[in-house]
């Protein structure tokens, strides 16, 4: 069973008896997982005792509260598998991260947690040695981030293969914690590039990735990207940045077969025809059958600049060749210029029978637009 304590304006004294935290808590005893997102006032000793008496609590999600970090707090904790502290405030002037393991924790975010620094954390990390996903963000010191990475060659997380750091991670550390991972599953990385020299350390475990993120920062090269989708068979979700379209299209097959989202924005030579390459990327993306969310969204460019953005998104480009793609459920070209035709909309709405919906402009001229996104909506799809 799963609680969420979530009324973002109310304080113990407002709450009616049958909202009290307490009483919630007393009379759901088999609670699996407790969400406690901006609640103020509740999270001292008296509460933390009766949190201790859900013994079959696997899952704490605390969010934007202020928590008091007794000693029964961090009992709870050793019985968690799953922790999560999002916008936390911990208070009290000397927080103390008891001496003991963690030995059930498998799933732990510490997300911008005020009054608990980096060094802690890092301690706190240390103790929890099963741990297999981490979601990590904050203001990382050099120091803390090199004893974490120290750590991890060493062997102290050997489970862990889902990584998400909120910050930069300078290479010689990052080709560290590649190296260091003995397997990658999930893969994070908004605030850091990967160079050449970095990927080769993340080579081995291209087999094994399942979902690769990647926006926010500078992307991979279209050489790295290209590796990817040919060399990453179980693939779910690539979240990428743009690539000179060309530069993906060589001759080895994409093997990411399993994608359901997929979000690269292919920049063309506005120097050259592109009709060509423009048929091979859907040809391409036509066998990624599983596709649920296709996403070929980029930036929008001035004159001067070589480049037209994504894809042309009509049939005459090639659109046909995705008719096999029966599952599509969103289709985004924000920061794109399209210039959809109401044959290209009813080709869409005939074929993706599950489209939820658009996200972009359709057309530059307002009455073709607004043709056009009638259509939509007379299919129930919300286009934006």
């Amino acid at each position: 069973m799963n609680l969420i304590l979530d009324p973002p304006t109310k304080y113990v004294s407002d709450s009616k008896p049958e909202e009290d935290p307490f009483n919630l808590i007393a009379c759901n005893p088999s609670l699996v997982k407790l969400s406690i997102i901006r609640l103020k006032g509740y999270f001292q000793d008296p509460f933390w005792d009766a949190v201790s008496k859900l013994q079959s609590l696997t899952t704490l999600h605390l969010q934007f509260v202020n928590i008091v970090p007794n000693d029964t707090f961090w009992t709870v904790c050793r019985n968690l598998e799953t922790l999560h502290l999002v916008g936390t405030v911990f208070l009290g002037d000397h927080i103390v991260i008891p001496d003991q393991s963690f030995p059930r924790m498998r799933s732990l975010s510490i997300s911008n947690v005020d009054n608990l620094d980096m060094m802690k954390q890092v301690k706190f990390l240390r103790q929890c040695g099963n741990m297999e996903e981490l979601t990590w963000r904050g203001r990382c010191s050099f120091q803390a981030l090199q004893e974490f990475t120290q750590d991890l060659v060493q062997g102290a997380w050997p489970k862990l293969e889902s990584f998400d750091p909120g910050f930069n991670i300078p290479h010689p550390l990052l080709a560290q914690i590649f190296g260091g991972m003995r397997r990658i599953t999930k893969l994070f990385l908004t605030r850091t590039t990967i160079k050449p020299s970095t990927f080769q350390y993340l080579r081995p475990h291209l087999d094994s990735l399942v979902v690769l993120d990647h926006r926010g920062s500078t992307g991979p090269s279209s050489d790295m990207l290209r590796e990817i989708m040919c060399s990453c068979p179980n693939l779910e979700e690539l979240r990428s940045g743009s690539i000179i379209a060309n530069d993906v299209l060589q001759d080895e097959p994409w093997v990411c077969t399993n994608l359901k989202i997929i979000q690269v924005c292919f920049l063309f030579d506005k120097s050259r025809s592109n009709a060509d390459t423009h048929r091979t990327i859907f040809k391409r993306i036509s066998g990624l059958t599983q596709l649920e969310r296709l996403q070929v969204g980029g930036w929008s460019s001035g004159p001067n600049i070589p480049f037209q953005e994504s894809l042309d998104l009509r049939l005459e480009s090639g659109l046909g060749e995705l008719a096999n793609l029966k599952h599509i459920k969103c289709l985004d070209f924000f920061h794109t210029v399209q210039m959809f035709g109401e044959e290209d909309v009813r080709w869409i709405i005939s074929n993706w029978r599950k489209l939820e919906e658009t996200l972009g402009c359709v057309h530059p001229n307002p009455k073709e637009r607004d043709i056009l996104v009638s259509l939509f909506k007379e299919r129930g799809i919300k286009a934006v």
